[in-house]
């Protein structure tokens, strides 16, 4: 499984992950240097071996989740 961040206006990969936690310890750090409204347009994706997508969570809520799951 591969964990993929996209910046959803410009549809480019940002950065692709082994694993959910490392994806949103990213976000996170990437929310408290930048600021969350500049990761607004942010998406997280799985995708697994057989090349199936799906949509974890995006923007506000993408941060959200990164804050919870990350500072739990």
């Amino acid at each position: 499984m591969t964990y993929n961040l996209w910046e959803t206006d410009s549809r480019n990969l940002i950065r692709s992950f082994q694993s959910e936690p490392e994806a949103l310890a990213f976000v996170v750090d990437e929310a408290a240097e930048r600021g969350a409204n500049a990761i607004e347009s942010w998406a997280l994706m799985s995708q697994d071996d057989n090349g199936h997508v799906e949509g974890i969570a995006a923007g506000g809520e993408l941060v959200a989740r990164a804050r919870r799951l990350v500072t739990a």
